[in-house]
């Protein structure tokens, strides 16, 4: 029998009553807080999260997702300001290094995709063309050839 999202919220809040630094349960708990459009409670438990492990790569997955969930939300400069952030803070863990930096790295894609501009296009290019070069099972392989697609598909003609 399946069980509920509000079933499974009560169960991570129980598990992080009794474990507050349990990651697993922080880490659901931001996907359910994301799936339950709360942007900012997801924000706050992969700030925790990523206290507690900062080269958890899914974490820095997470928090850019809810960055971009705010971003939706936001207008004018709050939303440039978010995704922004979401920017730096994807560059900085992949500086720092990751259990898994091409996620990461199509995060950034995905974000820079958002931006927009052409240096930010040049960038996710050139981060694709590393990600592609890189050994992949194929459904890593085909959802980082879609992303480069849709960086083509964003990129003006006068640029590619």
């Amino acid at each position: 029998r399946a069980r509920s999202p509000a079933h499974a919220r009560a169960l991570t809040q129980a598990r992080l009553r009794a474990h507050p630094d349990d990651a697993d349960a922080h880490m659901l708990t931001a996907e359910l807080a994301l799936d339950g459009d709360n942007p900012a409670l997801a924000l706050h438990h992969t700030r925790l999260l990523l206290a507690a492990d900062p080269e958890l790569a899914r974490a820095h997955h997470l928090r850019a997702r809810a960055r971009f969930a705010l971003v939706e939300r936001a207008e004018g400069e709050r939303a440039k300001a978010q995704l922004a952030r979401a920017v730096d803070e994807l560059e900085a863990a992949l500086e720092a290094g990751l259990d898994d930096p091409g996620l990461v790295e199509e995060t950034l894609v995905l974000a820079l995709l958002r931006v927009g501009d052409e240096a930010a296009m040049d960038r996710a290019g050139r981060i694709l063309e590393d990600l592609l070069a890189r050994r992949a099972d194929p459904t890593t392989r085909k959802r980082r050839q879609d992303l480069a697609d849709r960086v083509r598909g964003q990129t003006p003609s006068r640029q590619r």
